[in-house]
């Protein structure tokens, strides 16, 4: 195994703030896996391929298995030799990356291969058109490109993770604040990290991103008077923060994935059990409000989210981002 270090400079400065009444419509539909109990999507590609896991019963096994959604053709995914399988990107050829039993697995063309770095897999977050993947091994976060595994991590974070990787390269992910231990997104655009950040939020992650730069996440804040917090989706579009809406009769949603035509990917809660759900945007000329309505369309406006004046997303900037770079044999 071979290992190199390179000292790479960042100066990045991030600073947005929402337009006020800008809103997109979406119109849901709901994936569940027949007969599970409950179901996950995370990745979705621009063919509108969803992958996720769901927990449920496999050839007579109680447990976590990813699956393949094609048209509404379910396809079970299950390492064969492992106990828990879990679906997490899909590229724009179908290639499929996830986990199984704490090794990283490809599925491409109705076969596996396994994939393992020091300390294990947590998460093969994403994969892009060009066979690039994300995710992270113990605390820190990795791309891997023809082989190469190369992990890296925010300067003096306590963790990084990397969640997403779209057709340029750029990720996005998550890290432990140096300073105050917060939660926080990142995106990685070759040497520039920028950290995206949500004043009064106690917690922000970015999970996915595409061709566009649409970046989608989960913010975390406590609402004047309550006594624990409550978590929002959103999309930050060219600078503006959009809260995503809940699916219609949803008690939560999050967002997990956003695909080059715009769709996202996440789950839902009823009460009783989580769903998948695939966010398809509605036409830009639908200007009938009725119409909308029997599309099924919802906006994107903020229901819970904090004041206006703490919209503002800060990001200081960092220098000298270490990347640690292995080859594996």
């Amino acid at each position: 195994m071979k290992i190199r270090l390179a000292t790479v400079l960042v100066i990045a400065q991030f600073t947005i703030l929402p337009s006020v009444g800008l809103c997109t419509d979406y119109s849901f539909i709901t994936v569940d896996v027949p007969g599970a109990d409950h179901t996950y999507a995370y990745g979705i590609n621009d063919q509108g391929q969803v992958v996720g896991y769901y927990a449920g019963t496999f050839n007579g096994n109680f447990g976590t298995h990813g699956f393949l959604d094609s048209g509404g053709t379910i396809t079970t995914l299950q390492v064969p030799g492992t106990t828990q399988t879990l679906a997490f990107g899909i590229n724009n050829r179908g290639t499929v990356v996830g986990t199984a039993d704490g090794q990283g697995f490809i599925y491409s063309d109705g076969s596996y291969s396994l994939f393992n770095a020091p300390g294990g897999i947590q998460s093969y977050g994403g994969i892009n058109a060009n066979g690039e993947i994300v995710g992270n091994s113990g605390n820190h976060a990795f791309i891997m490109k023809n082989g190469v595994l190369t992990p890296y991590d925010v300067p003096g974070a306590k963790f990084t993770i990397a969640f997403a990787v779209n057709a340029r390269g750029e990720i996005v992910g998550a890290f432990g604040d140096p300073i105050t231990g917060r939660t926080r997104g990142f995106l990685l655009d070759g040497s520039t990290l920028t950290p995206i950040d949500v004043s009064g939020a106690t917690a922000v992650i970015a999970n996915g991103i595409n061709a566009a730069e649409e970046i989608t996440g989960i913010y975390d804040y406590l609402p004047p008077g309550a006594s624990s917090v409550v978590g929002q989706s959103f999309v930050l579009n060219k600078g503006t923060l959009l809260p995503f809406p809940d699916v219609p009769g949803a008690a939560g949603t999050e967002v997990r994935g956003i695909n080059d035509r715009g769709q996202i990917v996440g789950d839902w809660g009823d009460g009783k059990a989580f769903h998948g759900f695939v966010a398809t945007p509605c036409e830009q000329d639908e200007h009938d409000e009725q119409d909308k309505q029997e599309r099924g369309c919802v906006s994107l406006q903020p229901p819970h989210v904090p004041e206006p004046s703490t919209w503002l997303l800060l990001g200081s900037g960092f220098v000298g981002l270490t990347l640690w770079r292995k080859r594996i044999a």
